[in-house]
């Protein structure tokens, strides 16, 4: 990165065609899953774009040149900021595309330096989401180990025998993570991570957030009224193997829906209709109302599969929650039978639209790594729910 008085340049090599680096910056999806939070772009001279991220920053801008596969330049404001100009070019090079972002006008030295690291680990997110759809955001942040936790109350304090009433009390851990092999205990108090105080799950989080897998941090604790400090490697996130090819991934929920429908065939064999229509109480869902729940999560995939085809943006896909929707197919649906057969019937459609995606859909990695994630690995969704049907037809045992 070369940084000049109100310039900044940041390059990267990419493999992957000008044409798909152009989308890169101009989908909102693409944009959302490399570089900001959310986006809205309105990809044409004059046209508006607008970024925004979580930790409250924004901008937005116009565009004053729109070449497609070649360059881009629009404007960027943020709050109480200068207006600034970007430029981006797009080279074809022997085996991918070299992307140049060049951010002039840029105002202040600590302005700069803040867009200079913007850009850096933006193009290297781009690189990493266009040639793996891994976005560096996330599988770079670091995970503590973790499976409970409480924030620390004055009760808590005086049961477990420590000397705060405010930090983090460690009620499990996950193992083989970081915090096992540091040799944290259950009902050990953090109270501290780096320089960061650690009152409650607020300020846990903000002081992890900083840090990426593989970081050694000082955490400070308490056990009983003994205060320590320890370094601890903080670990990184368990991630999957996904396929790689819509092939792969075809046969991967294929034969994934098999067995599940197998268990699911055994787990209501002999089941009456009325156990399966009875909730806990007004408001919870019965059996039915689950295997609704189940239907309404495939057709919510087909949509985000559509979506895909057609290379439009849908940011939240799954809406199977909704009591009105799944009663509405409860209803339709019966008796048991007929809801069983329909959520099937689901699965298959889901295979076969999954069948017909194209290379060229396959090809946005960005957004093929995470269907092909969610359509291989559902089946923990699917047996957490099998859990909690037996539960219902079974009286809440």
């Amino acid at each position: 990165m070369l940084t000049q008085e109100r310039a900044i340049t940041a390059r990267r090599m990419v493999e992957a065609s000008s044409t798909e680096l152009f989308r890169a910056f101009t989908n909102t999806g693409a944009l959302r899953d490399w570089l900001s939070n959310g986006a809205q772009v309105e990809v044409r001279k004059g046209g508006r774009i607008s970024l925004w991220w979580n930790d409250g920053y924004y901008t937005s801008g116009t565009f004053s040149e729109v070449k497609p596969g070649e360059s881009l330049t629009f404007t960027w404001q943020g709050p109480g900021e200068p207006a600034s100009e970007v430029r981006v070019s797009l080279t074809s090079r022997d085996g991918g595309t070299d992307v140049e972002v060049t951010h002039d006008g840029v105002g202040s030295s600590e302005l700069a330096e803040k867009m200079g690291r913007l850009w850096e680990e933006g193009l290297e997110n781009l690189q990493s989401m266009v040639e793996t759809g891994d976005d560096l955001r996330f599988t770079r942040r670091p995970m503590f180990g973790l499976n409970a936790a409480d924030e620390m109350t004055p009760e808590i304090a005086e049961k477990i025998g420590v000397p705060v009433t405010e930090g983090l009390r460690l009620g499990g851990l996950v193992p083989g993570m970081g915090a096992e092999a540091a040799g944290f205990q259950k009902d050990d108090v953090i109270v501290a991570m780096g320089d960061r105080d650690v009152m409650n799950f607020q300020t846990f989080v903000a002081a992890i957030e900083p840090h990426r897998a593989g970081d050694r941090v000082p955490v400070t604790f308490y056990r009983g009224h003994e205060k320590r400090t320890v370094e601890m490697e903080l670990s990184a996130r368990p991630m999957p193997e996904v396929p790689a090819t819509v092939e792969a991934m075809v046969e991967g929920a294929r034969q994934m829906y098999a067995t599940l429908d197998k268990e699911l065939d055994e787990l209501l064999e002999g089941v009456a209709d009325e156990d399966a229509e009875r909730s806990p109480s007004s408001g919870e869902w019965s059996a039915k109302m689950v295997l609704a729940h189940l239907i309404g999560s495939e057709r919510d995939t087909q949509v985000w599969m559509a979506a895909m085809t057609e290379d439009f943006d849908l940011e939240q896909p799954f809406h199977s929650n909704s009591t009105e929707r799944l009663q509405a197919m409860v209803s339709v649906y019966s008796p048991l039978p007929v809801l069983v057969e329909e959520l099937k019937r689901s699965e298959a459609v889901t295979v076969a639209l999954a069948s017909s995606l194209s290379d060229v859909t396959a090809g946005h990695k960005h957004w093929f790594k995470p269907l092909a994630t969610w359509l291989t690995t559902l089946q923990d969704h699917h047996r957490e729910h099998f859990g909690e049907i037996k539960k219902l037809i079974n009286g809440g045992q």
